[in-house]
């Protein structure tokens, strides 16, 4: 593959991973000379064997980059490890499947200077979209657009060239993805589908790449104070909890449309994910999860980029696919082109350990695992479709985790006399997630840090085990079903849960010691309005009072009442008829005064119409004065407060409609 005339030595590269991996079975491909000093292709043309030439002396430019190089991308941007090889009945297709991505790849080469046609059909069913991307004698690694289409396919390839074809199966989340104009004007800022344009940013009516219609998407990278944005907006639904569900973005891009053009400015691809009212964050910044673009000097041509798998955080009702462009530099004028957009769901897998056996065995035996590469990954444990049916893993000592993902329709049991000790002090807290499936932990667990329990979907993750919080904080999240069945001990710390309809999470101990704090959440774009009832928790062994319950801040006005039904907890939002009214009769009067007198010192929340957040004491006692001698005919009835029956009356500072508040009033169990 040393050749240096056109394309064919990365042809000969090409046919060279055909062969070793289709016939010799391999797992992989090291290519130990990346780099080779340009100086031999002088001296010994020969031995110009590297993907990339440079001099080795101190003042080398740069590199030379070769077709070789763009070949080798053709293989390995796609065949990624844990990809399956498939059959073929072609030498000169290499075939995989990817089953993070759910996508096909192939990998076609032409050696010959004739175009040849190329047919494949495919077993399990159409793809539902096929991007193609090529290598030849005149273009690297360039993207061709939309491929065909069908469980039948065929395509000419060039002579020579080395052709890959991503074929994904599952559906594409993303509405008019080619960005075809419809009645709209060229230059338009409002495309079908929900596209959005803003700053620089606009859509033309020119073709991308493989189109048979017009439209792009465009941002003017030609100014120092040019910045522009192209989106869509609306993927998801109010009601449909995506916590944890990970996606991938991809589509093909093109930084500048003549090589004389000048592109100096910043490029990101991303995701954003939105709350309920699809306008505010789940997140803390839009560029949590971009990914920049480095483009190759004196490119223009179509390139396809891609984000890498990620998964939606606590709260996501929406995801926003978004493209940047910012920091242009003084000389810049290109114009930078969308086409192609694809976003789908993906299946989430981090890096760290595999089990890899396919039945039952123990945590410590190595040879029941693929481990990762940096020993400080190999804390995070992933338990994917290895087994085939239900398996107990067994826990003979302490093992400490990080992260533990479940990601199998089939059952994994954890169990055995040794603990799961919960440290995500690398990651600031550690996560247990189930992805799929119902899975179950047996073995005793304590936090050494905080921890969040997720389960994904329709996903269940059990632990019957007892957990000790140690005085940290448990958050639970997702769509999926959590359920608390050990001995649950917080010595401190908090179980936080997010304020729903219906309850997610279940304690099902009676030996319960709940000496800490349930911390309620709202999610990002939620409201908790008058009238609506949110169910926290729900109790299998009957319900247990925690010491103290802290919830998000209400309206002016508006108070929550906590009721401890035998299976369940149920908090509704209530108004707050008159302040100062501690008795709760609709008058304040000396009555009153008797009921704080009684209760000073007690908790907030103590007291009913009680707008402080504080222990009762002086600003009870001022807000008595100041109404004194007020009535009102209460609207709502609200019991007494009762050891099963307790309302918190929210400050009157401070609005919570559009994010999660990090401020809360609590009051006490009793």
């Amino acid at each position: 593959n040393n050749s240096t005339t056109g394309l064919l030595g990365g042809v000969a590269l090409a046919g060279r991973i055909t062969r070793d991996v289709n016939e010799l079975g391999a797992h992989g491909w090291a290519y130990w000379q990346v780099v080779e000093p340009g100086e031999l292709t002088t001296v010994s043309p020969s031995s110009a064997w590297g993907l990339l030439w440079t001099s080795y002396g101190q003042n080398h430019s740069g590199f030379t980059v070769r077709k070789q190089y763009h070949v080798m991308r053709q293989f390995t941007s796609y065949l990624r490890p844990g990809s399956t090889i498939l059959d073929t009945t072609d030498d000169n297709t290499l075939a995989g499947y990817d089953p993070v991505t759910d996508t096909t790849v192939v990998v076609a080469t032409n050696p010959d200077a004739a175009a040849a046609v190329k047919s494949y059909s495919f077993l399990d069913g159409a793809p539902a979209f096929t991007r193609v991307i090529r290598t030849t004698d005149g273009e690297d690694y360039a993207s061709q657009g939309r491929g065909p289409s069908g469980s039948s396919i065929a395509f000419t390839a060039p002579g020579p060239s080395v052709t890959t074809l991503v074929l994904h199966h599952r559906p594409n989340l993303a509405s008019n993805a080619h960005l075809d104009f419809a009645s709209e004007p060229s230059g338009a800022t409002a495309l079908a589908g929900g596209w959005r344009a803003a700053g620089s940013g606009s859509f033309q009516a020119v073709a991308g790449p493989g189109d048979t219609t017009v439209g792009v998407g465009s941002l003017a990278a030609s100014s120092t104070s040019a910045s522009g944005t192209v989106w869509q907006e609306g993927i998801g639904a109010a009601a449909v909890d995506l916590t944890g569900r990970a996606y991938q973005l991809s589509l093909d891009v093109r930084f500048k449309e003549l090589l004389t053009a000048v592109y100096d400015a910043d490029t990101s691809i991303g995701l954003e994910f939105y709350g309920a009212d699809g306008a505010t964050l789940a997140h803390a910044s839009v560029s949590d999860y971009a990914t920049a673009l480095e483009p190759t000097v004196d490119d223009n041509q179509w390139r396809t980029f891609r984000t890498g798998s990620v998964m939606a955080p606590a709260g996501t009702r929406y995801v926003r696919p978004v493209v940047r462009v910012d920091g242009v530099g003084a000389a810049s004028n290109a114009t930078v082109r969308l086409d192609n957009f694809y976003l789908q769901e993906v299946n989430y897998r981090h890096r760290g350990r595999q089990w890899t056996a396919t039945g039952s065995g123990a945590l410590a035996t190595d040879a029941n695992w693929q481990h990762d590469s940096s020993r400080e990954e190999n804390d995070r444990l992933f338990f994917g479709p290895s087994i085939t049916s239900a398996a107990t893993l067994s826990a003979s000592g302490d093992t400490t985790v990080r992260q533990m993902t479940f990601d199998s329709a089939v059952l994994y049991r954890i169990a055995g006399a040794g603990r799961l000790v919960l440290n995500g002090a690398a990651d600031g807290e550690a996560l247990v997630d189930a992805r799929a499936g119902s899975h179950l932990i047996q073995t005793p667990m304590l936090l050494e840090t905080d921890a969040i329990f997720q389960a994904v979907g329709d996903a269940v993750l059990t632990v019957s085990g007892a957990i000790d919080l140690d005085g940290h904080n448990l958050r639970a999240q997702g769509a999926g079903s959590i359920r608390l069945n050990g001995a649950l001990t917080l010595d401190g710390g908090a179980i936080e849960v997010f304020a729903k309809p219906t309850a997610d999470v279940t304690l099902g101990a009676a030996a319960a010691t709940l000496n800490g704090t349930l911390r309620v959440l709202l999610g990002a774009g939620d409201s908790a309005d008058l009238g609506e009832a949110f169910e926290l928790l729900t109790f299998t062994a009957g319900a247990t009072a925690f010491a103290q319950v802290e919830m998000p801040l209400l309206s002016s006005g508006l108070a929550w009442q906590l009721d401890y039904e035998p299976t369940r907890l149920l908090a509704t939002v209530v108004e707050r008829l008159l302040d100062g009214d501690y008795n709760d009769d609709g008058v304040v009067d000396a009555a009153d005064y008797s009921v704080w007198r009684d209760n000073v010192g007690a908790p907030a929340g103590t007291l009913p119409n009680d707008p402080n957040a504080g222990p009762v004491g002086p600003a009870q006692y001022a807000t008595w004065v100041a109404s004194l001698g007020s009535s009102t005919a209460p609207s709502v009835a609200i019991p007494e407060p009762a050891a099963a029956t307790l309302a918190l009356l929210a400050a009157a500072a401070g609005v919570l409609r559009a994010r999660r508040s990090s401020s809360f009033v609590s009051w006490p169990a009793s």
